[in-house]
């Protein structure tokens, strides 16, 4: 295990001496956590520093009280900087998506650490505040994007086969949680009226579309001319794998979340995290 470490952290730091390297893992300690487990909690005063080593974080910042994920950060990540230098609380909670692996450094140790080799101090010290200052600009910027240009207005329509039904209905919760505007046939579709119709006014009055990706869907003819109709009008599609499939060349190029290779958490954490990303540039 300490050699995977080892490399990992050579990874993180390609610009530091590995006899250093060497140095920091030995100061710490590897520890293994479940998902749902808060690393970090905001408004502590917590002294450790992590080195994610294996597995996915996410991001909450407050708002108004109220928790918000925001970003979600992956393996060869650190977090927790500030810990080894100040006293000061916790701007945020930290939780696992998924099981990890983290380098736990103390303050402590780290000052002993510090105190025999030198070189340690300003080499990471430097390493871990530029890192800190990137990640918490680019946080900071797009939660103040996110909650000055976000509204419910910003409809995303949800475009699946309904062989794939309990899927979208677990999903569509999820992202109603996060307060995303989500339209949907089987909740949004109104009696009395054409069905043609409505999906395609929600269709038109929708800023992204989710296209769930599976065999079926991609078997159903609906569903083509639904994507097709997306990308001709040059509106945001983002593909979601819900089951594997050979995706279509028109899809092929797009970045897209999967959920048949992650774990249900880590997907979620993603697609959220664009979406906020996909909102703030739309209205940017």
């Amino acid at each position: 295990m300490s050699q995977t470490a080892l490399k990992t952290l050579i990874e993180i730091f390609p610009d530091v001496e590995p006899t250093v390297v060497q140095s920091l893992l030995d100061c710490g300690e590897i520890k293994r956590y479940p998902e749902k487990v808060r690393l970090c909690q905001n408004g502590e005063i917590e002294d450790v520093f992590y080195i994610l080593l294996e597995g996915q974080v996410d991001i909450y910042r407050y708002v108004e009280g109220e928790p918000e994920l925001v970003d979600y950060l992956p393996r060869g990540s650190c977090f927790g900087e500030i810990a080894l230098i100040l006293d000061v609380p916790r701007t945020g909670d930290v939780v696992t998506s998924e099981p990890v692996e983290v380098l736990e450094i103390s303050r402590s140790r780290f000052n002993d650490l510090a105190e025999k080799t030198p070189e340690i101090l300003k080499t990471v010290t430097r390493l871990v505040l530029e890192r800190m200052l990137r990640q918490e600009e680019r946080r900071l910027l797009q939660l103040v994007k996110y909650q000055k240009q976000r509204t419910l207005t910003q409809q995303i329509f949800v475009s699946y086969s309904h062989k794939d039904d309990l899927f979208v209905r677990k999903l569509t919760r999820h992202l109603k949680e996060h307060r995303f505007n989500i339209w949907v046939d089987v909740f949004n579709i109104r009696a009395g009226k054409s069905w043609a119709r409505q999906i395609g006014e929600a269709l038109d009055q929708s800023h992204i579309m989710l296209l769930i990706l599976s065999p079926d869907s991609l078997n159903s003819e609906n569903v083509e001319d639904e994507w097709n109709y997306y990308l001709d009008k040059k509106k945001m599609l983002v593909p979601i794998v819900y089951r594997k499939c050979d995706i279509p060349y028109r899809l092929f190029k797009l970045q897209h979340i999967d959920f048949a290779e992650l774990s249900y958490g880590s997907a979620l954490t993603q697609l959220i995290a664009n979406l906020n990303v996909i909102y703030a540039n739309q209205n940017s």
